[in-house]
This record gives structure tokens, C-alpha cells and sequence, in this order.
């Protein structure tokens, strides 16, 4: 069963960011995707790929062999945001990787933090009722309230930032 379809898979939408997280553009917590190769030959892929575009690669990939990768990191700059002053967004991150033959299951990458890249804080949520450090409730992209979209800006940057990301993973040439 697909649970994204090809036409995703192609212009890089795999995921949408909600109020709870992301979730599959289909809604479901994953999304499976179409790619040519064995098993093998796809985790390998994706394993080269992880080389390239992380600095410390065996520590940011916990693997099962032709099976699994769990990647625990940090992606930089996800987007803007104007907190005293203009700062970019790091998202802390966690995404999970099933290999098959012919095809990948992608588990919706799971955000743990979005903090300021010059001190690691966290200074914008998805959907909080306030800020615990400043108790400022103007720093989520959602409403806690009503769940209401505050900010489509930040929300498209990140989505557009973890969609290239998977595409990357999935169909660089490296």
C-alpha cells in the first residue's frame, strides 16, 4: 500500500507540519515511497547520502543493517524568525528510515526542539500555550487555543526544509 504517492514523492512533499507534529500529507504517521533497488542497495544509498550531509555521521545514524536507519540531529536553519533582533531556527530532530524492496516506509520526522542557532534555546514552538522560559505566547506556529495557522511563513520553511531533506536521502546522486 502507498501511502504517499508518487506524484509527492516526486516534487518532495512527503510531510505536513500540524499542530501535533508533522504527519504525512495523506495524514497517516508515515509515508511510503517507491524507489528503485533492492532493500540493500537503497539502505546503502541512504547511507552514503547520510555520509555526505552530516558531519559526524555515525553518530547522528543508529542502523539496522538493510533494514532501519534512525537519524537523531540537528537540522540547521530551518527559517527565520524575528526574536530580539532576526535569528534562524535549528530544529532539533529525530526521522526513522524502513527499507524494503522497491520501496521505503519514512516515519514523520519528529521535532524535540526548535532553537535559536547562536544559543541552542528554544524560542519557537508548533503549538504552545506559552513560551515556558519567557511566557510569551506569540512564539508558536499554531494556536493552542483553537489550533489556528499564525504563521504560514514559518510553517512552509519548515516543511520545505524536512521535505528537501528526505528527498536528498532518498534520490541524491552521491
Amino acid at each position: 500500500m502507498i501511502a504517499c504517492s508518487a506524484v509527492f514523492a516526486q516534487s518532495n512533499e512527503f510531510f505536513k507540519l500540524t499542530p501535533n507534529g508533522f504527519t504525512a500529507i495523506d495524514d497517516k504517521p508515515y509515508c511510503v515511497v517507491q524507489v528503485d533497488g533492492t532493500a540493500s542497495e537503497i539502505y546503502n544509498k541512504v547511507l552514503r547520502s547520510i555520509g555526505r550531509l552530516y558531519n559526524s555521521p555515525q553518530t547522528v545514524a543508529s542502523k539496522v543493517e538493510n533494514q532501519q536507519i534512525s537519524i537523531n540531529a540537528i537540522r540547521p536553519h530551518v527559517t527565520e524568525y524575528k526574536f530580539n533582533g532576526k535569528t534562524y531556527i535549528d530544529a532539533h530532530y529525530t526521522l526513522t528510515i524502513e527499507f524494503k524492496d522497491g520501496r521505503v516506509r519514512i516515519f514523520a520526522p519528529n521535532i524535540q526542539k526548535l532553537a535559536d542557532c547562536r544559543t541552542d534555546n528554544e524560542i519557537l514552538f508548533i503549538c504552545a500555550k506559552l513560551n515556558p522560559m519567557t511566557q510569551i505566547k506569540d512564539q508558536s506556529i499554531y494556536n493552542y487555543k483553537d489550533q489556528s495557522l499564525r504563521s504560514p511563513e514559518l510553517k512552509s520553511n519548515i516543511e520545505n526544509s524536512f521535505n528537501e531533506l528526505i528527498g536528498t536521502l532518498l534520490f541524491s546522486q552521491f
